[in-house]
């Protein structure tokens, strides 16, 4: 094992009174600068092969064994796909943001939007220096802030939203307004998610001309529900992680994004519940899904070897978004069925073979509520309905239900 210099080393051979950068244990370093002072500095390696330093704090305020803990939890992060430097860019823009609106008095949406992007960029496909954050930030900047973005999140309505999207019509922009629609409806959402009583005034696509053309809308293919035991009981012959993210997705119902990056701290094995942040929702709200005993007992299974639940054979990552549709190929299942349809065939299934009334399903489902249902509803989140549902459904998918109406009614 290599042995490394400490500080009395370093003195002893005249080190500190020299500018560089001397090595003090696995990529740990004592910078001296010209004017003789000292600091800790961690080099790393990101995923692109690129090389960067990370200051860890000065010398003598940060002893020499708290430095080289410092750099071990750092290797680790790298190992693992973190870029120290890059998250620590982030937080301190989040941070910025957020001491900027403390000082207004009030969260404002500018200062919201550039949390949401600095928080949410880092998980979008083509990372977070790829072209999604600039282009997120570009149409802000340019058709929202100037509108609203000194208004307190909160207190935006309606008339807000209308003049920063006719802003972008007025120049023929059809689709770049409704992508900035979206935009405004998830920033917003996560700004005011503590409050039960909140509505979302950007929620509706109404706000908008429809898309030009009329696209015929191509559904993801569904297993028919009376095929589903005999799918499951195919899938859980295969042993491998993949198999059972794919079998949790199906037990939860949930979108396959959803179970791909679910990590463990959201898991209460002992509430049996899985509570999935908003940032991870479509619609930019908290979720929670209840588990049945299946489910249950499917995670405490696994093996707890980082951060995701389903983890890739490359450390520190989730498993890709093509690979529930590749094992589905392989079980002979391409034309039938997709990760996302099961969704669907759990939808169809509870219509057509039980009493749950739709608001439950819809819910079970994750899916947005509307109308005269939306307000007798949106006060509460159902679950005990949805767990006796969900737990009718999981009987079903291990073949220990039958096609007929149960005799008990969830949702009534």
């Amino acid at each position: 094992m290599r042995s490394y210099r400490t500080i009395k080393d370093l003195k002893a051979q005249g080190k500190l009174d020299r500018p560089g950068q001397y090595a003090v244990g696995p990529n740990l370093y004592l910078a001296v600068s010209k004017w003789l002072t000292t600091s800790w500095l961690f080099r790393y390696v990101d995923a692109a092969g690129a090389s960067h330093w990370l200051g860890l704090g000065p010398h003598p305020l940060v002893s020499l064994t708290e430095a080289r803990i410092a750099a071990d939890k750092k290797r680790l992060e790298v190992y693992h796909g973190a870029d120290p430097l890059a998250e620590r860019a982030a937080s301190a823009k989040a941070r910025k943001a957020e001491a900027q609106a403390a000082k207004a008095g009030a969260v404002t949406f500018k200062s919201a939007a550039i949390e949401y992007i600095a928080t949410n960029r880092a998980g979008w496909r083509d990372g977070p220096n790829g072209s999604s954050g600039k282009d997120w930030r570009a149409t802000m900047d340019a058709d929202v802030f100037p509108i609203f973005g000194d208004k307190p999140a909160s207190a935006i309505n309606v008339d807000d939203v209308k003049a920063s999207l006719d802003r972008i019509v007025s120049r023929g922009a059809l689709e770049t307004a409704h992508r900035v629609r979206a935009r405004i409806e998830n920033i917003l959402a996560r700004a005011n998610h503590k409050n039960p009583a909140y509505h979302n005034p950007a929620e509706s696509e109404h706000l908008l001309p429809p898309r030009k053309g009329n696209k015929k809308v191509k559904h993801h293919a569904s297993l028919d529900y009376r095929e589903l035991p005999k799918f499951m009981k195919e899938l859980r012959a295969d042993k491998s992680i993949l198999a059972r993210a794919l079998e949790f997705a199906i037990l939860a119902g949930s979108r396959s994004g959803e179970v791909r990056e679910a990590t463990w701290s959201e898991i209460n094995l002992d509430a049996k519940t899985w509570r999935i942040p908003g940032s991870r929702m479509k619609s930019g709200r908290d979720h929670t899904v209840p588990l049945c005993d299946r489910a249950v007992d499917l995670l405490a299974k696994l093996p707890r070897d980082g951060e995701y639940i389903f983890p890739s054979s490359k450390a520190g990552t989730a498993i890709g978004k093509n690979s529930f549709g590749d094992l589905i190929e392989t079980m002979g299942y391409k034309d039938k069925a997709t990760a996302h349809g099961f969704r669907a065939t759990f939808k169809t299934w509870a219509t057509e073979t039980t009493d749950a009334s739709q608001v439950v399903i819809e819910m079970c489902i994750a899916h947005k509520i509307g109308g005269s249902l939306e307000k007798a509803y949106q006060r509460g989140d159902l679950l005990a309905k949805r767990r006796e549902l969900m737990d009718q459904w999981c009987r079903y998918c291990s073949g220990l239900l039958g096609g007929r109406r149960p005799s008990r009614r969830p949702g009534r």
